[in-house]
């Protein structure tokens, strides 16, 4: 607060605010994320069922205490990639936007991969070769299409 104060005069209308704002909102989930992600491991891989009780009824308590902070965390990461869309590079933004949506897809493969006695099932072995295979003409149509003085390899 008192960067925000001193630095910035309380002016709300100042780039440096808005990541002020950031830095007080994603660090808190960032440190939250890390620690849950920490404890799944100490755990064991251990994937809890929603409902813990077996009472047949999901309670808040029970939903909140299954997703934890991720929803929340990907919200803000993707409010922040908006946020670099319209503040900063465009290039810089799709690069982060690329790589959050790699992160989810890895953590969809690193939960069926613990809740299958540390193995991909088949669907999502198949679904990981689709994905290189789909990278890979991907970067290949890329460099054909668009040449040596694309900005795309900067």
């Amino acid at each position: 607060f008192l960067v925000f104060f001193l630095e910035l005069e309380a002016d709300p209308n100042a780039i440096g605010g808005l990541v002020l704002l950031n830095v007080l909102i994603l660090y808190p989930i960032i440190v939250a994320s890390f620690v849950q992600f920490w404890k799944w491991k100490d755990n064991g891989w251990v994937i809890n069922n929603v409902d813990e009780d077996g009472d047949g009824r999901m309670s808040c308590k029970e939903v909140v205490t299954y997703f934890g902070i991720g929803p929340i965390a990907v919200a803000f990461f993707f409010i922040g990639t908006l946020e670099l869309f319209f503040f900063n590079d465009v290039y810089l933004a799709t690069s982060v936007l690329l790589l959050l949506g790699a992160g989810l897809i890895g953590v969809l493969f690193l939960r069926d991969w613990a809740m299958n006695d540390f193995w991909l099932s088949a669907k999502y072995q198949s679904r990981a070769d689709w994905l290189i295979n789909g990278a890979q003409v991907a970067a290949f149509c890329g460099a054909i299409l668009l040449g040596q003085d694309s900005r795309m390899y900067c």
